[in-house]
């Protein structure tokens, strides 16, 4: 029985960011699911410690698995997203509203704007830091924006992909530093 299956998973909120470039992208008013980690995401097998939590908690409630996964390194928290027509569902009483547990608490994440960069290959550690690096020379060079907030990376492949082949983003939230007049 395969754990997940992309063909069941719901459509993403957003796209991508291409490989190597930068983009100035919104991300819209969602539900998230939360689980929290300790330690380094990407030592040991914190990263699949936590996926499953989350894993475990949508198909116990029937939700469809969306992506991307959104993973705040610093903050030490993964989410999963809920999906909008899922979301309406909860909203309209057609289904159950979701509800807090032990390990996985429910957040409304607001619409945020970001400046992301697409990076592929296996998720390491050295990947991320390599594209963090790269937004923040990119971003610093921007005399329009400034960072409003910590780095998320938005992991948009299977667990099942071919490491070559997986696709983030890493993410800084920004606003600008012009006044409106």
């Amino acid at each position: 029985m395969t754990l997940f299956q992309p063909s069941l998973s719901e459509t993403p909120k957003w796209n991508e960011t291409i490989f190597r470039q930068y983009e100035i992208k919104t991300l819209p008013k969602t539900t998230a699911l939360t689980a929290r980690f300790e330690g380094n995401y990407f030592e040991g097998e914190t990263s699949g410690i936590v996926f499953g939590v989350l894993f475990d908690y949508i198909k116990a409630n029937h939700i469809k698995m969306t992506t991307p996964v959104l993973v705040y390194p610093d903050a030490h928290k993964m989410q999963f997203l809920v999906s909008a027509k899922q979301a309406e569902e909860i909203a309209n009483g057609k289904r159950a509203p979701l509800e807090s547990t032990a390990l996985v608490s429910i957040e409304t994440l607001p619409e945020t704007k970001v400046m992301a960069y697409g990076i592929q290959g296996a998720y390491t550690q050295a990947r991320y830091q390599e594209g963090r690096s790269k937004l923040l020379t990119h971003l610093n060079g921007l005399k329009q924006w400034k960072t409003a907030g910590k780095e998320v990376i938005a992991f948009w492949s299977s667990p099942f992909t071919p490491s070559p082949l997986k696709h983030a983003d890493v993410m800084l939230p920004i606003e600008s530093v012009i006044e409106d007049r």
